[in-house]
């Protein structure tokens, strides 16, 4: 089983406890990983708020890209960062981790969208411009009057940047009018990395997408990753069958090819009943071929729909 997730904060938080990516204390490790055989995994660097000033944000940046770079360096022999299609075919082929570079909070350009070279140069495959909260490129899900405001002119120009760099643009923080923003902008797929549905669970924390956003994601050709935080699946904790109850509200919107897994892992304190960490993905996968699902829908879930939109595609 391949498995792609689009979402985790790991690169983060073994900088920030000075823990190594093969195995730590979190919620994702190179060790738990090499139960399936082959994943994908996009390492987010999270800039947290208080990085928010012009240059903190970029230094913190380039501090947890480095720090992962040397961690991936010193297990080369079972994860590969990948910035192609060839990469992450060769890593699949030697059953190694294919690891992904991607930024959430805009914090991290530095008010300066030159730095978006440096993006590429590492290898960046997409970027959320926002966190919860507003910064110079757009008002985030919990910003004020995130209802009325969207993209600054700045996350505008940064719109057209990332479509001419070869970046994803990942909405799943950016407030509903930000949102539109980008659909109206964007002239190629957006994803929401780690977003679930309102139409299940209207959680208060302005996480979930509505139908309408979702159906403008499908349109687009993206891709939305289910998160498996609880208090985003169910109001009084969550199982897995809540997780496929996402999947399913999603599947009944057109979304066999544009729903998959953003699983969140270390950016959550809690997880759903059932599952503590990476390693228990493989019980989502089990309930869905148990309920029926074919196997070519449950690989499209679990790794298809990532890779074609992230241009990995492996078929």
């Amino acid at each position: 089983m391949i498995v792609f997730d689009a979402h985790c904060d790991t690169a983060t938080r073994i900088l920030d406890r000075g823990e190594p990516l093969f195995s730590n204390s979190g919620q994702l490790d190179l060790r738990r990983l090499l139960k399936f055989r082959g994943s994908i995994v996009c390492f987010a660097a999270f800039i947290a708020p208080r990085y928010s000033e012009l240059s903190m944000g970029y230094y913190r940046y380039c501090a947890i890209v480095a720090n992962l770079k040397r961690e991936i360096d010193r297990n080369r022999d079972i994860v590969t960062l990948c910035r192609t299609a060839k990469d992450v075919s060769r890593a699949i082929a030697a059953q190694k981790v294919a690891a992904i570079l991607t930024v959430e909070g805009g914090e991290a350009l530095g008010g300066y969208l030159a730095n978006m070279g440096r993006f590429v140069k590492d290898g960046v495959r997409a970027i959320a411009f926002t966190w919860n909260h507003d910064n110079l490129l757009a008002t985030g899900c919990k910003g004020i009057n995130s209802s009325t405001y969207g993209l600054t002119e700045l996350g505008k120009q940064a719109v057209l940047l990332c479509n001419e760099s070869n970046i994803l643009i990942d909405v799943s923080h950016l407030s509903d009018r930000g949102f539109w923003d980008v659909c109206a902008l964007s002239k190629k797929p957006i994803i929401a990395s780690h977003s679930n549905a309102k139409g299940v669970y209207n959680d208060p924390h302005h996480r979930n997408l509505s139908d309408k956003q979702f159906q403008a994601i499908v349109r687009l050709g993206g891709v939305c990753g289910i998160n498996l935080y609880p208090d985003f699946l169910a109001p009084n904790g969550a199982r897995i069958t809540d997780i496929i109850r996402h999947i399913e509200h999603f599947l009944a919107l057109g979304g066999s090819s544009h729903v998959g897994l953003g699983c969140d892992f270390d950016g959550i304190e809690k997880t759903p009943e059932g599952i503590r960490s990476v390693s228990d993905l493989s019980k989502l996968f089990n309930e869905l071929a148990r309920l029926g699902y074919n196997d070519a829908l449950i690989n499209k879930i679990s790794h298809r729909n990532f890779m074609r939109v992230f241009g990995f595609a492996d078929s």
